[in-house]
């Protein structure tokens, strides 16, 4: 039985071909995919034995790679950037982006926590990011990004 999430062992999965494809985990119980690219390359999030729960990986070639941190990973585009949820040591998230084997934390909008869900072939993220004030809310953004900048447009929503 997995300790942490109390659901026993699960893995995730890869359905390519009329076959499924178990893509195991970094060594412990469980292991959930969340995204896949046309080169089949797939994102997630495992647990592993003495590395830390809730690791991002990318599953590429038959192998699962840990991406070096405690996080999700959401999605992925065809030139292998991959975007989700990096977590700090109080367990608070930060929205990422892991392109040419570093991971980018792209902040928030004021508030201490966000998440992306997805990138396109441009390099676009978009997801969600608490705001500032005494009820802190989600607001949706979306980040252009390229190999030598990174330019952001926010998007808010307010309560009338």
């Amino acid at each position: 039985m997995d300790r942490f999430r109390g659901f026993g062992s699960f893995h995730a999965v890869l359905y390519s071909d009329g076959v499924t494809h178990d893509l195991g985990t970094l060594g412990g119980y469980s292991s959930v995919a969340y995204g896949i690219n046309d080169r089949g390359q797939v994102v997630g999030t495992a647990d592993g034995l003495g590395i830390g729960f809730d690791r991002a990986f990318l599953y590429s070639n038959g192998v699962m790679h840990d991406l070096g941190f405690s996080g999700v990973a959401y999605a992925i585009n065809n030139h292998t950037q991959v975007v989700g949820s990096v977590f700090d040591a109080s367990y608070n998230s930060h929205a990422f982006l892991y392109s040419d084997g570093r991971m980018r934390d792209l902040g928030t909008l004021g508030g201490g926590t966000s998440t992306a869900y997805g990138i396109n072939e441009s390099g676009q993220v978009v997801g969600v990011s608490a705001t500032t004030g005494i009820f802190p809310r989600s607001t949706a953004f979306s980040i252009r990004t390229a190999k030598c900048w990174i330019s952001i447009a926010f998007s808010r929503r307010t309560r009338d």
